[in-house]
Protein backbone atom coordinates (compact mmCIF):
# COMPACT_ATOMS: atom_id res chain seq x y z
CA UNK A 1 0.00 0.00 0.00
CA UNK A 2 1.27 3.18 -0.71
CA UNK A 3 1.04 6.93 1.09
CA UNK A 4 -0.81 7.50 4.40
CA UNK A 5 -4.17 7.17 2.73
CA UNK A 6 -3.56 4.11 0.80
CA UNK A 7 -5.45 4.10 -2.49
CA UNK A 8 -3.87 1.72 -4.56
CA UNK A 9 -1.97 -1.62 -3.72
CA UNK A 10 0.91 -3.64 -5.18
CA UNK A 11 1.15 -7.23 -4.03
CA UNK A 12 3.40 -10.15 -4.64
CA UNK A 13 1.87 -13.44 -2.94
CA UNK A 14 1.99 -17.35 -2.75
CA UNK A 15 -1.49 -18.64 -2.52
CA UNK A 16 -3.85 -21.63 -2.61
CA UNK A 17 -6.85 -21.55 -5.09
CA UNK A 18 -8.94 -21.18 -2.42
CA UNK A 19 -6.89 -17.82 -1.36
CA UNK A 20 -6.95 -16.84 -4.96
CA UNK A 21 -10.36 -16.70 -5.04
CA UNK A 22 -10.96 -14.60 -2.03
CA UNK A 23 -8.44 -12.20 -3.30
CA UNK A 24 -10.39 -11.99 -6.86
CA UNK A 25 -13.40 -11.24 -4.40
CA UNK A 26 -11.85 -8.98 -2.49
CA UNK A 27 -10.03 -7.18 -5.03
CA UNK A 28 -12.40 -7.01 -7.87
CA UNK A 29 -11.04 -5.36 -10.84
CA UNK A 30 -7.86 -5.75 -9.73
CA UNK A 31 -4.85 -6.84 -12.52
CA UNK A 32 -3.27 -10.30 -11.07
CA UNK A 33 -0.72 -11.63 -12.64
CA UNK A 34 -0.01 -15.12 -12.14
CA UNK A 35 3.66 -16.05 -12.06
CA UNK A 36 4.02 -19.39 -11.77
CA UNK A 37 1.14 -21.99 -11.02
CA UNK A 38 1.57 -25.49 -9.81
CA UNK A 39 -1.22 -27.94 -10.04
CA UNK A 40 -0.66 -29.64 -7.05
CA UNK A 41 0.11 -27.98 -3.77
CA UNK A 42 3.92 -26.77 -3.15
CA UNK A 43 4.70 -26.75 0.69
CA UNK A 44 7.32 -23.97 1.36
CA UNK A 45 8.23 -22.14 4.40
CA UNK A 46 7.30 -18.65 5.54
CA UNK A 47 7.98 -17.26 8.67
CA UNK A 48 9.89 -20.46 9.71
CA UNK A 49 6.24 -22.33 9.26
CA UNK A 50 5.57 -24.47 6.84
CA UNK A 51 2.66 -23.45 4.44
CA UNK A 52 0.94 -24.45 0.88
CA UNK A 53 0.63 -23.12 -2.37
CA UNK A 54 -0.43 -23.29 -5.66
CA UNK A 55 0.23 -20.01 -7.06
CA UNK A 56 2.69 -17.03 -7.10
CA UNK A 57 1.25 -13.86 -8.31
CA UNK A 58 1.51 -9.96 -8.58
CA UNK A 59 -1.78 -8.21 -7.64
CA UNK A 60 -1.79 -4.34 -8.47
CA UNK A 61 -5.11 -2.36 -7.85
CA UNK A 62 -6.04 1.34 -7.33
CA UNK A 63 -8.92 2.68 -6.30
CA UNK A 64 -11.53 5.23 -8.27
CA UNK A 65 -12.06 7.11 -5.29
CA UNK A 66 -9.98 9.99 -5.08
CA UNK A 67 -7.41 10.45 -2.01
CA UNK A 68 -9.30 13.66 -0.65
CA UNK A 69 -12.39 11.90 -0.25
CA UNK A 70 -10.92 8.73 1.45
CA UNK A 71 -8.98 11.36 3.85
CA UNK A 72 -12.35 13.32 3.96
CA UNK A 73 -14.52 9.73 5.01
CA UNK A 74 -11.30 8.92 7.50
CA UNK A 75 -11.65 12.31 9.49
CA UNK A 76 -15.16 12.77 9.27
CA UNK A 77 -15.89 9.15 11.36
CA UNK A 78 -13.03 10.03 13.32
CA UNK A 79 -14.59 13.63 14.44
CA UNK A 80 -18.02 11.50 14.77
CA UNK A 81 -16.62 9.12 17.19
CA UNK A 82 -15.25 11.39 19.31
CA UNK A 83 -17.90 13.73 20.11
CA UNK A 84 -20.31 10.68 20.54
CA UNK A 85 -17.73 9.82 23.01
CA UNK A 86 -17.88 13.34 24.33
CA UNK A 87 -21.73 13.18 24.70
CA UNK A 88 -22.08 9.82 26.38
CA UNK A 89 -18.43 8.66 28.15
CA UNK A 90 -20.19 4.87 28.03
CA UNK A 91 -19.29 4.99 24.36
CA UNK A 92 -16.56 2.86 22.98
CA UNK A 93 -14.17 5.02 21.11
CA UNK A 94 -12.80 3.28 17.81
CA UNK A 95 -9.78 5.75 18.10
CA UNK A 96 -7.97 6.53 22.16
CA UNK A 97 -5.16 6.63 22.87
CA UNK A 98 -3.82 3.09 22.83
CA UNK A 99 -4.18 3.57 18.58
CA UNK A 100 -1.11 5.94 18.14
CA UNK A 101 0.71 3.25 20.47
CA UNK A 102 -0.68 0.38 18.99
CA UNK A 103 0.09 1.70 14.95
CA UNK A 104 3.51 2.05 15.86
CA UNK A 105 4.16 -0.94 17.45
CA UNK A 106 2.45 -2.79 14.19
CA UNK A 107 4.53 -0.46 12.00
CA UNK A 108 7.77 -1.99 13.68
CA UNK A 109 6.54 -5.65 13.58
CA UNK A 110 5.87 -4.70 9.93
CA UNK A 111 9.64 -3.37 9.34
CA UNK A 112 10.91 -6.26 11.02
CA UNK A 113 9.01 -8.46 8.86
CA UNK A 114 9.67 -6.88 5.52
CA UNK A 115 11.85 -8.27 3.05
CA UNK A 116 12.62 -5.72 0.69
CA UNK A 117 13.21 -6.80 -3.20
CA UNK A 118 14.12 -4.20 -5.97
CA UNK A 119 12.04 -4.27 -8.97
Amino acid sequence: MYEWVPTHLKMTALCTEEELRVLQSIFQGAAIEILEHQPTPVIAKARFNPIQYQYKLKLSTSDVVQKQTVYEELVTAMFKDQLAWIDDRSHARKTNHDNAVNSLKLAEEAELMAVKVSQ
